[in-house]
């Protein structure tokens, strides 16, 4: 599915890009909120994930990764982060981690074409 200039402008300016400022001021360090609560905000960080990492990586380098490739893409990554993060930093070391894990699953892939 193509989206549309509309769609990708109501996301950003009227949903979610508001809503997820205001909730980042609200949020505080050490706040307890209940269980349900929390499973959302897990829900909303691994969907906004999911959506960064697709854009980044796979949409812009012209591969369509099936659902279990992303799955163990993001398992490679979880694995290599920590030593991404330790030489990049922490937003540099998290996209080198997807980007060497994204080239480990196409690669993985030629490998079984042949």
């Amino acid at each position: 599915m193509r989206a549309t200039w509309l769609s990708v402008r109501c996301i950003r300016q009227h949903e979610m890009l508001p809503n997820a400022s205001q909730i980042l001021q609200m949020i505080q360090p050490g706040d307890n909120y209940p269980a349900w609560l929390q499973s959302k905000m897990t829900k909303v960080a691994d969907y906004i994930g999911v959506i960064k990492n697709y854009l980044e990586y796979d949409h812009v380098m012209g591969e369509e990764l099936t659902k279990k490739q992303i799955e163990d893409r993001n398992d490679d990554a979880e694995s290599i982060k920590k030593s991404t993060i330790a030489q990049y930093g922490k937003d540099k070391g998290t996209d080198a981690a997807f980007a060497i894990a994204t080239n480990i699953q196409k690669a993985k892939a030629k490998k079984k074409k042949k």
